[in-house]
């Protein structure tokens, strides 16, 4: 190992390096373990009626060993058999238990939503009695959670705003059996869940649609709505397409044909995002909600809804998981973040959707 030259006595002597790693994790074991000892998994804290009992079962014992009464001796063994029975039945409570958040799909800004805490007791043959929960979202209960069960606690939450949203601390205690103290386990692991923009129901949209894409008859048999003829029933024919009434009537299968209509469909661009961050933070919410509004609105109505940005490009789809596509990723759009992607190809007969929202 080099050491310190003579002509430099200033010079730091190196260290020599450490064997098989032992020492290091030697320290890194000791750190942990000193963490742990000030910021154990379980807290403990004395309630009103808890400190009465402590300091009663003190006096009894101080009783007991001045005056030497048997009885003293074992009403002062009894209590504090109660108090190490309560610290004992309070951690098999909170021992062997998981957390886990069960979402809806379809979580909006400004609209309640509800969540579900699913409460996991991995004991195999004890329960976790007495248990409360504390949540971002409000405080429940789970008085029972049987041996390898669960307990479900429900609540609603309303999202201030749309985003990535996290929940993090989740805390569990319990006072069983006796309510000498509180004890609790605190759950830092952190879950998040998307919160799509605010949707209006109340706009009303009245735009443009590209004469090739309404909904309209093609003077052509085919499935839609409007009705083409009747004719008798051949084989090969639909089951589902037999009229039955005209069939009663003439005593043989007839069969019900339709005219084929176009799909309805509409395309939005939002345009390049020079527009977009000229805006100001309320407008930006106000402009992205509209989009999202007319998006599930014309989806409501059976619209094939498809959108276009600089990064993100969905084709005309009435599948709502593909749809869904189109509120995450509004969820999640700031115009003044850099492209991460090439821009994606456009769509045909899109409509400006942000010089719509101005025109309003």
């Amino acid at each position: 190992c080099p050491t310190a030259s003579s002509s430099n006595p200033s010079m730091e002597i190196q260290k020599p390096p450490v064997r098989n790693g032992l020492s290091a994790k030697f320290w890194t074991e000791s750190r942990s373990r000193f963490k742990r000892w000030f910021n154990p998994p379980r807290r403990l804290r004395f309630t009103r009626f808890g400190v009465y009992v402590v300091l009663l079962t003190l006096g009894v014992g101080f009783g007991a060993m001045n005056t030497g009464n048997n009885l003293a001796y074992l009403v002062f063994g009894m209590m504090l058999g109660f108090i190490t029975a309560s610290g004992v039945i309070s951690e098999i409570s909170l021992r062997g238990l998981e957390i886990e958040w069960i979402f809806s799909p379809d979580i909006f800004a400004g609209s309640p939503a509800p969540f579900r805490l699913a409460v996991k007791n991995r004991k195999k043959s004890l329960p976790s009695i007495g248990l409360r929960v504390i949540t971002p979202f409000g405080p429940g209960r789970a008085l029972y959670v049987a041996p390898g069960g669960h307990a479900a606690l429900d609540f609603t939450f309303t999202p201030p705003k749309r985003g990535i949203h996290e929940i993090s601390r989740i805390k569990i205690e319990t006072l069983f059996p006796f309510g000498f103290f509180r004890k609790w386990r605190v759950f830092d692991e952190a879950q998040s869940f998307i919160v799509y923009p605010k949707i209006n129901l109340g706009l009303k949209f009245d735009l443009r649609q590209p004469a090739g894409e309404k909904n309209r008859t093609t003077q052509e048999k085919g499935w839609g709505d409007t009705f083409w003829q009747i004719r008798d029933f051949q084989h090969g024919d639909n089951p589902r397409q037999i009229s039955w009434k005209v069939s009663a009537r003439q005593a043989r299968l007839m069969v019900r044909e339709t005219e084929r209509e176009t799909d309805k469909k509409i395309s939005l661009t939002l345009g390049p995002r020079g527009p977009w961050n000229a805006l100001s933070s309320e407008e930006l919410e106000d402009a992205v909600s509209f989009v999202a509004s007319l998006a599930w609105q014309k989806l409501a109505e059976g619209f094939a809804v498809g959108m276009h940005a600089d990064d993100f490009s969905l084709a005309p789809s009435t599948n709502r998981r593909k749809v869904a596509s189109i509120l995450h990723y509004l969820a999640l759009f700031d115009p003044s973040l850099p492209l991460e992607a090439t821009p994606a190809p456009g769509l045909p007969d899109a409509l400006p959707v942000l010089e719509i929202w101005k025109s309003r």
